[in-house]
């Protein structure tokens, strides 16, 4: 009985495998008779293949726009730092403003230990740091940092006019002492020059250390961007940031109504100025044209002139040849 039920199997097998390799051999046959595969319709084929392209590009597109990567912000101390600040140059022009300077100040410390107010201090950075081309602001910003906007309590007493801690190479060392707040100023750029210029100053020198730091700077090479004093000027950690996190904290200041007004002026001078160069290069375009189609006309009646000309010419010629032809036979007949 197993022996029965094992043969009926083993034919059903048989028979499923021998259908099997004739469907195959029914296909081979098929494609080597060079049949083309049936399709329903190609056009629909087509604008699948369109569709895909397009996916494909959406996709490229996507994934070109997943690499440009947005700046990423910044924090120290849970502080705002500026895009970039590691590579923020020493010389350049102001951002900030001096009313955003001096609103800066004033918030942090009301009662500043100047021997002048907060707007000539701050007049005084923006004067001696664009003579040297030093950014006034950020110059600022680092005596703020070194002073404690300007409270002091540190070695260095507010009747020293040191605004950088010049010559305080210890602590109980108090360092430079200058006259007047301006020429404290003037030291702390020239400070700056030093460390960044192979140029000197163009005022008289009066920073203590100059020719000190010059040299030395000379010789292991000069740092151009506010993050090369870290370990340079300060050796404590992080310097650059706490003056770039100063500095930021400027920029989100308000601006004198004066500054204001000194702004919208600028923008709307400069809208002008746009404005006129559009109205200028509409008019020399017309001009242009204008000259383009004087040439070409004057072009058309020289070629029109040139043309009557030879045709005169040949006209003549013509007419010497039948009087020439005239008076032949004239000769002739005599």
């Amino acid at each position: 009985m197993k022996f029965l039920k094992l043969s009926a199997a083993l034919a059903v097998a048989s028979c499923f495998l021998i259908n099997s390799i004739a469907q195959a051999t029914v296909k081979e046959e098929h494609e080597l008779s060079g049949a083309k595969p049936t399709v329903k319709n190609e056009k629909v084929v087509s604008k699948n293949k369109k569709e895909a392209f397009k996916i494909e590009a959406k996709l490229d597109t996507k994934k070109a726009q997943e690499k440009v990567k947005p700046v990423k912000k910044e924090f120290w101390r849970g502080m705002e730092l500026p895009a970039n600040y590691k590579q923020i140059s020493i010389f350049g022009d102001a951002v900030a403003t001096k009313g955003q300077a001096v609103n800066l100040i004033k918030q942090n410390n009301p009662k500043v230990k100047l021997e002048c107010d907060v707007e000539e201090i701050v007049a005084f950075y923006w004067a001696e740091a664009q003579r040297e081309g030093v950014r006034p602001d950020i110059a600022l910003a680092q005596a703020l940092v070194e002073t404690g906007y300007f409270g002091f309590g540190g070695t260095v007493k507010p009747k020293q006019n040191n605004f950088c801690g010049l010559g305080t190479t210890g602590k109980k060392v108090k360092g430079a002492k200058f006259k007047t707040p301006e020429l404290g100023v003037r030291a702390h750029i020239q400070h700056l020059l030093a460390y960044s210029a192979k140029k000197k100053p163009s005022t008289k020198i009066v920073d203590p250390r100059y020719e000190l730091a010059h040299a030395i700077r000379s010789e292991r090479g000069f740092v151009d961007k506010w993050s090369g004093l870290q370990g340079t000027w300060a050796m404590g950690s992080n310097y650059c940031e706490k003056i770039m996190v100063i500095y930021q904290a400027m920029l989100g200041m308000e601006m004198s109504e004066a500054e204001k007004k000194e702004l919208l002026a600028r923008q709307k001078l400069e809208q002008e100025q746009r404005e006129a160069r559009l109205k200028n290069d509409k008019k020399y375009r017309k001009q242009m044209e204008k000259e383009a189609k004087e040439r070409e006309k004057a072009r058309k009646k020289a070629e029109k002139e040139a043309k009557k000309r030879k045709q005169k010419e040949a006209e003549h010629k013509r007419h010497e040849r039948v009087d020439k032809v005239v008076r032949e036979d004239k000769d002739k007949d005599k």
